[in-house]
Protein backbone atom coordinates (compact mmCIF):
# COMPACT_ATOMS: atom_id res chain seq x y z
CA UNK A 1 0.00 0.00 0.00
CA UNK A 2 1.32 3.47 -0.73
CA UNK A 3 2.14 6.20 1.77
CA UNK A 4 -0.64 8.13 1.03
CA UNK A 5 -3.05 5.73 0.83
CA UNK A 6 -1.95 4.68 4.44
CA UNK A 7 -2.38 8.07 5.51
CA UNK A 8 -6.12 8.14 4.15
CA UNK A 9 -6.98 4.65 5.34
CA UNK A 10 -5.97 5.78 8.43
CA UNK A 11 -8.39 8.78 7.87
CA UNK A 12 -11.71 7.15 6.85
CA UNK A 13 -11.25 4.23 9.52
CA UNK A 14 -10.60 7.13 12.35
CA UNK A 15 -13.97 8.74 11.23
CA UNK A 16 -15.85 5.28 11.74
CA UNK A 17 -14.02 4.81 14.75
CA UNK A 18 -11.60 2.02 13.80
CA UNK A 19 -9.11 1.03 16.19
CA UNK A 20 -6.98 -0.13 12.98
CA UNK A 21 -6.72 3.42 11.65
CA UNK A 22 -3.93 3.74 14.33
CA UNK A 23 -1.98 1.18 12.71
CA UNK A 24 -2.53 3.15 9.14
CA UNK A 25 -1.63 6.12 10.32
CA UNK A 26 1.68 4.96 12.12
CA UNK A 27 2.39 2.82 8.83
CA UNK A 28 2.04 6.11 6.69
CA UNK A 29 4.11 8.08 9.23
CA UNK A 30 7.08 5.83 8.62
CA UNK A 31 6.83 5.62 4.74
CA UNK A 32 6.19 9.39 4.18
CA UNK A 33 9.28 10.12 6.74
CA UNK A 34 11.78 7.62 4.81
CA UNK A 35 10.58 9.15 1.32
CA UNK A 36 11.12 12.89 2.90
CA UNK A 37 7.51 13.77 2.18
CA UNK A 38 7.49 16.30 5.03
CA UNK A 39 4.29 18.28 4.21
CA UNK A 40 2.33 14.84 4.08
CA UNK A 41 4.60 12.88 6.94
CA UNK A 42 3.30 16.39 9.21
CA UNK A 43 -0.56 15.77 8.02
CA UNK A 44 -0.60 12.29 8.98
CA UNK A 45 1.20 13.05 12.34
CA UNK A 46 -1.97 15.56 12.88
CA UNK A 47 -4.37 12.57 12.13
CA UNK A 48 -2.30 10.31 14.70
CA UNK A 49 -2.51 13.13 16.97
CA UNK A 50 -6.22 12.96 16.67
CA UNK A 51 -6.22 9.30 17.13
CA UNK A 52 -4.62 9.39 20.14
CA UNK A 53 -6.76 11.97 21.90
CA UNK A 54 -9.79 10.18 20.84
CA UNK A 55 -7.83 7.14 22.86
CA UNK A 56 -7.40 9.37 25.71
CA UNK A 57 -3.90 9.48 25.57
CA UNK A 58 -3.68 13.41 25.64
CA UNK A 59 -0.37 13.65 26.43
CA UNK A 60 0.87 11.55 23.41
CA UNK A 61 -1.54 13.77 21.01
CA UNK A 62 -0.27 17.30 22.11
CA UNK A 63 3.52 15.89 22.03
CA UNK A 64 2.46 14.72 18.27
CA UNK A 65 0.67 18.82 17.92
CA UNK A 66 4.06 20.20 18.65
CA UNK A 67 6.27 17.95 15.69
CA UNK A 68 3.74 18.58 13.99
CA UNK A 69 3.71 22.34 14.55
CA UNK A 70 7.29 22.70 14.21
CA UNK A 71 7.45 20.64 10.76
CA UNK A 72 4.91 22.92 9.11
CA UNK A 73 7.08 26.02 10.79
CA UNK A 74 10.11 24.71 9.42
CA UNK A 75 8.46 24.40 5.80
CA UNK A 76 6.64 27.83 5.60
CA UNK A 77 3.23 25.78 5.48
CA UNK A 78 1.24 28.70 4.84
CA UNK A 79 -2.15 26.82 5.84
CA UNK A 80 -1.50 24.10 8.40
CA UNK A 81 -0.94 26.47 10.96
CA UNK A 82 -4.79 27.69 11.63
CA UNK A 83 -5.43 24.35 11.31
CA UNK A 84 -2.85 23.04 14.07
CA UNK A 85 -3.82 25.99 16.13
CA UNK A 86 -7.23 24.71 15.98
CA UNK A 87 -6.08 21.56 16.97
CA UNK A 88 -4.54 22.76 19.88
CA UNK A 89 -7.65 24.41 20.82
CA UNK A 90 -9.74 21.47 20.61
CA UNK A 91 -7.62 19.61 23.01
CA UNK A 92 -7.94 22.14 25.20
CA UNK A 93 -11.58 22.13 25.51
CA UNK A 94 -11.99 18.49 25.34
CA UNK A 95 -13.37 18.61 21.84
CA UNK A 96 -12.44 16.18 19.25
CA UNK A 97 -9.37 17.07 16.98
CA UNK A 98 -10.34 17.67 13.21
CA UNK A 99 -9.57 14.94 11.09
CA UNK A 100 -8.11 16.64 7.54
CA UNK A 101 -11.09 14.17 5.66
CA UNK A 102 -13.56 16.89 7.41
CA UNK A 103 -11.96 19.91 6.45
CA UNK A 104 -13.06 22.09 3.53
Amino acid sequence: MSNRACWLMAECLATEGSTAAEDYAERAMLILERVGARNDFAKAMLTRAALRQRAGDLATARQLLDRTAALFDALATLDEPTRIEAAFAALDHGSPIALLAGAA
